[in-house]
Formats: C-alpha cells, sequence, structure tokens
C-alpha cells in the first residue's frame, strides 16, 4: 500500500468514516473490461434447483456422486441450502463436468 493510501486510511479511521482502499488501474481494470459478465452465485433454492438441474444433464459417474446429488437435493427441499448446494458442487465435480 502506498504512502498515500496509509494517510488517507489513517485519517478516515481517526476520523470514524470507513474507506474502501481499491487498486486504481492495473487489475482492476481487466476485470470491469471483460465482455462476460460476472456472475454471482448464492446460496439461495433457486441456485440449488440449477445445480440439481444441472447434474441431471451431465453422465453419471459413480453411485458416490449420485448420492451426493440426491442428498443435495433433499437438504435444499428441507430448507437447508447451504449445505444442499455444497453437496449438489461436490456431485458435480465427481462427473467432472462445470456448474
Amino acid at each position: 500500500m502506498g504512502l498515500r493510501l496509509k494517510l488517507i486510511a489513517r485519517a478516515s479511521m481517526a476520523a470514524g468514516v470507513a474507506v474502501a482502499l481499491l487498486p486504481i488501474g492495473g487489475a482492476a481494470d481487466s476485470v470491469t473490461d471483460s465482455p462476460v459478465p460476472a456472475q454471482v452465485t448464492t446460496d439461495t433454492p433457486e441456485y440449488c434447483r440449477h445445480l440439481a438441474w444441472l447434474y441431471g444433464l451431465v453422465r453419471h459417474a459413480n453411485a458416490d456422486a449420485d448420492t451426493l446429488a440426491r442428498d443435495g437435493a433433499a437438504m435444499c427441499a428441507q430448507g437447508r441450502v447451504r449445505m444442499g448446494v455444497r453437496a449438489l458442487r461436490r456431485a458435480l465435480a465427481g462427473t467432472n463436468a462445470q456448474p
């Protein structure tokens, strides 16, 4: 972090103001110049259903992946979405498919 940013951070903390210190130029520009919009995934029931749908499209590699996918879908249906998404992601990873 440069001296100027350190001084700004110190002054803002002393004043009780929160400041986000973001890089200017360089790597930050390459993200914003991307032609493909960023996709944010969250642990929502919709995302859980999407992962289950994706799993249904791929060739099933083994019984362990099938069990993980079934358990993940069941967890999502019970409202345990975060655990369900994790299980479904692991099931997809077991098939060598990309979600």
